[in-house]
């Protein structure tokens, strides 16, 4: 702590030099000392005091103490070791600690409860500074700093680098994104900072932030969850650290600790909104509504609210409330991420439109390109659409991804659906078992449950969906739809009739669709097979299964241009499925010959 020490040993009228001089006088001499003139080289006036070179000095050498132990004596190191830690109760005990002393309220004692102060109310805004905060009149480089990062100018510390004059400015991630030029001064400072004080939970926390602001997301996860492990207090790490599981698909491990801090923050806004994201990541939207109400209740003017807000809507398919949503965001922030990304959802879902999709993705790629929510969104596009977007395929921008994040389940999930839609069914099986084992969740085991299909793996398949689907309670509609998908490959038709038969009466729109194609699947009387598959078409026009149906009925029937029709509609709701798209080609041989 150079700087510090320099300006604590002007407080209180210490100097090196003072330190020095009771170490020359323990030296026995029986000779004079002759004083040099200022600015006189000693060894080189040696001539011109041969009283002292004929008798040199004899005693015996004491080591002069270094700064840290200059500083060491001016505070006890279990209170420097307190305020480097700095969690909130390290810098509450420091604080009791220095006004126990029975020196008082000495420059060096106030200054440190000053910066104790200072620690608490930029890292931990939600607690309470319970000491007495003395005034300090004096002029202090650390104290400067400190009030230059509460405005977010990140400050520079002249002097020699201790853990202070190295954290300090660090501190301003907490307040703005830390300008270019300024990320490698703060990666050093950072690194210096947390090998002179391995226990401080601030370098950790702080790394979290410069490597999320630089797009390394492993890194920044890694150094959020090394905070949160050192001490669960540090709840800004806790925050940052589930916000970041909840992007890359990890709500099971966001939601504990999301949990804790609603009940140590029930007010606190960062943690509330958490909760709402992570109900929302996990398709929770009613339970996610109250947080994002109360949140915007307190302070309408909250994109991240807002925006959350407006996901709901679209989530709940009320295109029409969110549209008028964005068209009002945009009047505040039309280069916004979020907003650009539900942009382009609400254009390709409602709209129908996939050229605005495709230029809102692209425009939020040219502000974000480091962005891995911006790359997901565009690595699903061009899977749906089977179409490149800024000159780059579906797993260049998964590879960007996967560079950023080594781990993303999001990543992961999406190149296993690709190799499903592919019919790579040895390499869907490989990647959703090891999806599955990293990340076990109901969407996986679906996955891998297709895959299993896919692969001929009947058994595999029929038993883990079997299991799935009597586990919860009620299963989803996607559940019932791949215990169908299983039951019908093994052919085990009187289970079929007595799934439906169960749940028929309050089947309705997709899953109404589902049974009635499955009834049409068992029937065994032709024109019953085709009304069922209309009905079914009419429940649900979007039914793939029903429309390749079709597809199927017409081409046996030789009347391939209706054969063609459905396949068509069945293409643009799969284009990158390459078998689809061969059977189209051979339609077209097909209908030219016919001419």
């Amino acid at each position: 702590m150079g700087a510090l020490t320099k300006s604590i040993d002007r407080a209180i009228g210490v100097s090196v030099g003072f330190v020095l001089i009771p170490v020359f006088l323990c030296c026995r001499s029986s000779s004079k000392v002759v004083p040099t003139r200022a600015g006189t080289d000693p060894v080189s006036s040696a001539s011109q005091a041969p009283e002292v070179a004929a008798h040199p000095v004899r005693g015996t050498a004491l080591d002069v103490p270094d700064r840290r132990a200059i500083r060491t004596k001016l505070m006890d190191p279990k209170i420097l070791f307190l305020i480097e830690t700095a969690s909130p109760a390290s810098l509450r005990e420091a604080a009791a600690c220095i006004q126990r002393d029975p020196a008082g309220l000495t420059p060096h004692n106030r200054l440190y409860l000053r910066v104790c102060a200072a620690l608490m109310q930029l890292v931990y805004p939600q607690e309470a500074v319970s000491w007495h905060v003395p005034l300090y009149n004096t002029a202090h480089p650390y104290l400067t700093a400190l009030d230059d990062v509460e405005k977010g100018t990140y400050p520079l510390i002249p002097g020699e680098p201790d853990f202070f004059s190295d954290i300090i400015p660090p501190l301003t991630l907490l307040k703005k994104r830390l300008p270019d030029e300024v990320h490698a001064d703060c990666r050093e400072r950072l690194t210096r900072a947390r090998t002179q004080a391995p226990h401080s939970l601030l370098p950790f926390l702080l790394f979290g932030y410069l490597h999320e602001q630089h797009g390394e997301l492993s890194e920044a996860e890694s150094a959020y969850r090394s905070a949160w492990e050192k001490d669960a207090s540090c709840y800004p790490a806790g925050i940052c650290y589930a916000r970041m599981l909840v992007q890359r698909g990890e709500t099971a491990l966001a939601l504990p600790i999301a949990r804790l801090l609603l009940h140590r923050f029930p007010k606190d806004r960062a943690v509330q909104l958490l909760q709402a994201q992570i109900h929302s990541a996990r398709q929770e939207w009613s339970a996610a509504q109250p947080y994002v109400a109360a949140l915007l209740r307190q302070q309408p003017e909250d994109n991240a609210a807002l925006l959350l807000h407006i996901r709901i809507l679209v989530a709940q398919r009320e295109y029409q409330k969110a549209h008028a949503s964005l068209d009002s965001f945009a009047e505040r922030d039309s280069s916004d991420k979020t907003y650009l990304l539900l942009r382009a959802q609400v254009a390709k879902e409602w709209s129908k439109n996939d050229a605005s999709a495709h230029d809102f993705l692209q425009q939020a790629y040219r502000l974000y390109p480091r962005d891995v929510q911006v790359l997901l969104a565009c690595a699903q596009h061009c899977f749906e659409t089977g179409h490149s977007l800024a000159q780059k395929n579906m797993r260049s921008f998964i590879a960007l991804v996967l560079r950023a994040d080594a781990h993303n389940a999001q990543a992961l999930r999406l190149l296993t659906q690709y190799e499903l839609a592919q019919g790579n069914w040895e390499q869907a099986v490989s990647r959703a078992e090891r999806l599955n084992t990293a990340y076990p969740s109901e969407a996986h085991q679906e996955l891998l449950i297709r895959a299993y299909s896919g692969s001929g793996r009947a058994q595999e398949a029929i038993s883990l969906a079997r299991r799935l689907y009597h586990s919860a309670q009620p299963p989803s509609e996607t559940v019932i739809v791949l215990y169908l998908d299983t039951l019908y490959e093994a052919r085990h038709y009187r289970e079929i009739r007595a799934v439906i038969a169960a749940r028929s009466a309050s089947a309705r729109g997709t899953l109404r669709s589902i049974f009635s194609y499955y009834e049409a699947l068992l029937s065994v009387h032709e024109e019953e097979r085709l009304s069922l598959l209309r009905a079914s078409l009419l429940s649900d026009p979007r039914n793939g299964r029903t429309l390749f149906a079709l597809y199927e009925w017409y081409r046996k029937k030789k009347d391939f241009r209706k054969a063609q029709y459905y396949l068509h509609q069945v293409i643009a709701l799969d284009p990158n499925n390459a078998q689809h798209r061969a059977l189209s080609k051979q339609l077209d041989t097909l209908i030219g010959q016919q001419c």
